[in-house]
């Protein structure tokens, strides 16, 4: 039983541990803001070609836009990247691994090949081949490298199927045509006891942007952090003994699950500490592949040395001057816009000319103002009146602007019967005012 003394040290072990591991995570949570902030204009931009990627009209035309304007989207940058897309990622691949074997069994693995040759050729029993490798250490040695080659054939297939590389290769390299940026994840699920690959969105990773080459290890890249919310559940099944706070939905954001945040933290640590073996002292790195963190709210789950590194980033196009290559989206945006502008106006001509609604007043060739007014802005309307444009004018509130109609007007012209036409073109569309004679 532990005495007063050794159980105020484990208080005071406890209370410390707290104290550095509150610290540890605002560190952790204040590198986060930092890299978020200096990246926060790619980010921003990622956004922007996701949108003009899925043809969202926000982008492509302002709100301030008349509504009879047309606006056409002709999508061309997803069919382009898609098809693009399908192309990279159209394989199956069939693995085959190839043993190297040392050098005193070459030569078996050569009269092996040749016994299996002869038996193919029914030129030798089986049960003689069987009876040679027992006898024979280096004909057993070599069966039994090639049965493990064999097996990881197997096993590299199983993986390939498992997790439906050809459609996470698909996600992959399709969020990488619009960010720019190649990610994943290979890990081991304790769970299923399978290796099983994850496809995270390049915009949960964090890491300082002229970064040119992804290795903790070596000091490449000072720090990696990858940030996002998962359900509470997630975190029940990996990490059950442990509490995890909930976060709020915001207007933005609304969970309809329980969620918390995590954070998966790779640092290029070089803490030395001192170490003694057989009662010799001496000094190593703590953290000789780096140093992981993972949290799970603001609860520390894991802070121990990297064992395997899970995640490959790479540039979907490499740019000598940082790990975040360039997309296809990015280059097709003014490409995208001058084509939709230009089918606007073709579209726009088609409904100032095509199919005019004549508007009018038969008995009196004349319209109330309350008439005109109602129709203001609309494109397609021919408006009939008895009046002089200037007198129209004088008695609408608002006059309807030139490239949304036209007007046929009366002028007083002697001893002349048929039309005058006066055209003139404003932002691209014909308006045309045309005085009508009148009979004497």
């Amino acid at each position: 039983m532990p005495t007063r003394r050794e159980k105020r040290d484990q208080r005071k072990q406890r209370k410390a541990k707290r104290i550095a591991d509150r610290k540890l995570v605002s560190r952790i949570k204040t590198d986060l803001q930092s890299i978020a902030s200096a990246t926060s204009k790619w980010r921003e931009n990622c956004e922007t070609w996701r949108k003009w990627f899925e043809g969202d009209e926000s982008v492509y035309w302002d709100d301030d836009r008349p509504s009879w304007k047309p606006r056409v989207i002709a999508n061309f940058i997803e069919s382009n990247v898609r098809t693009k897309v399908a192309m990279l990622t159209d394989s199956k691949p069939k693995f085959y691994i190839y043993g190297m074997p040392q050098v005193d069994m070459i030569e078996s693995m050569a009269e092996l090949a040749g016994m299996y040759q002869q038996v193919q050729e029914e030129a030798m029993p089986a049960n003689q081949l069987n009876a040679a490798i027992e006898e024979n250490p280096g004909l057993n040695k070599a069966e039994g490298l090639r049965r493990l080659t064999k097996s990881m054939d197997f096993a590299l297939d199983h993986i390939w199927r498992l997790n439906e590389m050809h459609d996470q290769m698909k996600e992959i390299v399709l969020d990488a045509a619009i960010t720019g940026l190649l990610t994943g994840r290979a890990f081991f699920n304790d769970g299923t006891e399978e290796i099983e690959i994850e496809h995270i969105h390049p915009r949960h990773f964090y890491f300082d942007k002229n970064t040119k080459k992804m290795n903790i290890e070596d000091g490449s890249c000072d720090k990696l952090i990858i940030s996002m919310n998962r359900p509470l559940t997630w975190f029940d099944t990996f990490w059950p003994d442990q509490e995890v706070k909930e976060i709020e939905g915001d207007k933005d954001k609304v969970y309809t699950a329980k969620m918390g945040q995590y954070i998966e933290a790779y640092y290029s640590d070089p803490t030395i500490e001192e170490t003694e073996k057989g009662g010799v002292k001496g000094l190593r790195k703590k953290y000789p592949s780096g140093r992981k963190v993972i949290i799970g709210g603001d609860t520390i789950l894991y802070d121990g040395p990297i064992d395997v590194f899970p995640y490959v980033i790479q540039p979907y196009e490499r740019n000598v001057e940082t790990l975040i290559g360039e997309g296809d989206v990015r280059r097709m945006v003014r490409l995208q816009e001058d084509y939709n502008s230009k089918l606007c106006q073709i579209s726009m001509n088609i409904t100032l000319t095509a199919n005019r609604q004549f508007v009018m007043n038969p008995a009196k060739c004349d319209l109330r103002p309350e008439v005109i007014q109602e129709h203001a802005g609309e494109g397609g309307y021919v408006f009939i009146t008895g009046k002089t444009i200037n007198e129209v004018k004088e008695g609408l509130d608002t006059y309807p602007p030139s490239a949304a109609c036209s007007w046929i007007t009366s002028g007083r012209m002697s001893h002349f019967a048929g039309f005058m036409i006066n055209c003139r073109f404003a932002v691209s569309v014909m308006f045309i005012e045309i005085w009508q004679s009148l009979l004497l």
